[in-house]
């Protein structure tokens, strides 16, 4: 009686739910794969045109700093160097020192200081003069989050914060007069839309949602194309990784590690696009520097708490929703490895280890 009930319910909503599920994965998927390609032509074609333009005029680039000071600098575009800070003590002088280090004319050239700072001693630090310096270019050093929990508050800011600013100037940049068309669509659609909201819908319900959900349907009843779930994603994976070649040897760990961080920047992105409570959040990403450097009297304190701050810490590194994702992967690569046909076990295997190893909190420092 269930079993028959079960088949009822299988072919009657379940296949035509997930058969509309492929199909829907499908079209962001060529809609990204459509967006990634339009950016690698646009910046293969900059590319060549400055080529071009190097071999027409080779004085032009032994100038060096002559160059800016000479007729070429009218050619240039005018830039905005941006500095946003709130809090950051660790690192807001030498933002601010490479920032006046810009090899740029001076008129072409405006820096910003955004300083939202609370903290006692860190505004000052934002009113220091900002004049730039002809000289050179200056590295600037970045320090990413040490910790697993520092780079999900990270992105959930940089995936929900795009999400709900569209949702709040969509109908202001349709109705804009001061703004063309193609424009309109460059921002809403290629932008907005298909960076900042479909790739992470995508990257979640596809390759962790509807590839498991099809192997436990089955394939003979839900029709998964090969270049959807195959040459599509590879071309798109290639076309991201071609600016970064030192990186390459990282690649299919990188591919496992952000099919696991969508699940975040998914969730992030429903709340800015329905403005939920967490919409409007804003959490300073924890620095290294701020837990290594502290007082002696802070270290003493430390110390006499070790104990239970350990204890607290290998609580708080187990993530209860990335092992919950590895073990249903993990059943639906076994379940693939007996009844399916389609290899997909390989996939599902190494998607739920990089799963285990982020939810037991081997991913960061602790």
């Amino acid at each position: 009686m269930a079993r028959a009930a079960w088949a009822v319910v299988r072919y009657a909503v379940v296949v035509p739910l997930l058969q509309l599920a492929v199909y829907l994965c499908a079209a962001m998927s060529l809609m990204l794969f459509a967006e990634r390609l339009y950016m690698g032509l646009v910046v293969a074609a900059l590319w060549l045109r400055r080529r071009r333009r190097q071999r027409r005029s080779p004085s032009r680039n032994k100038g060096g700093d002559d160059d800016l000071e000479s007729g070429a600098a009218e050619d240039l575009p005018l830039v905005l160097v941006q500095i946003p800070m709130f809090n950051e003590k660790q690192v807001y002088r030498l933002s601010i020192g490479a920032a006046c280090g810009l090899w740029w004319p001076a008129d072409k050239l405006v820096i910003q200081v955004l300083d939202d700072s609370t903290d006692a001693g860190v505004p000052g630090g934002g009113r220091v003069p900002t004049v730039g310096r002809q000289g050179g270019a200056h590295p600037v050093r970045n320090e990413l989050p040490s910790s697993f929990k520092a780079y999900r508050y990270q992105q959930h800011r940089w995936s929900c914060g795009p999400a709900n600013l569209m949702r709040k100037m969509f109908w202001e940049i349709v109705a804009s007069r001061q703004v063309s068309a193609w424009k309109k669509v460059h921002v809403l659609y290629g932008f907005f839309f298909v960076r900042k909201v479909v790739a992470h819908l995508v990257t979640f319900l596809f390759y962790c949602v509807v590839i498991p959900a099809y192997v436990l349907v089955g394939g003979q009843d839900v029709r998964l194309p090969k270049y959807v779930a195959m040459y599509v994603p590879a071309i798109i994976t290639l076309l991201n990784a071609v600016c970064t070649p030192r990186s390459w040897h990282l690649l299919v760990f990188w591919i496992l590690f952000e099919n696991v961080m969508s699940m975040h920047r998914s969730k992030a992105t429903i709340i800015g696009l329905v403005e939920a409570s967490r919409a409007n959040e804003w959490v300073v990403t924890e620095k290294l520097g701020s837990v290594t450097s502290s007082t002696p009297a802070a270290t003493t304190t430390m110390a006499t708490n070790k104990g239970a701050t350990k204890k607290k810490k290998s609580q708080s590194s187990i993530l209860a929703p990335e092992i919950v994702m590895g073990l249903c992967l993990l059943y639906c690569a076994v379940y693939d490895i007996v009844f399916g046909h389609d290899h997909f076990y390989v996939y599902l295997l190494m998607q739920s280890a990089a799963a285990f190893v982020i939810g037991f909190g081997y991913v960061g420092s602790q």
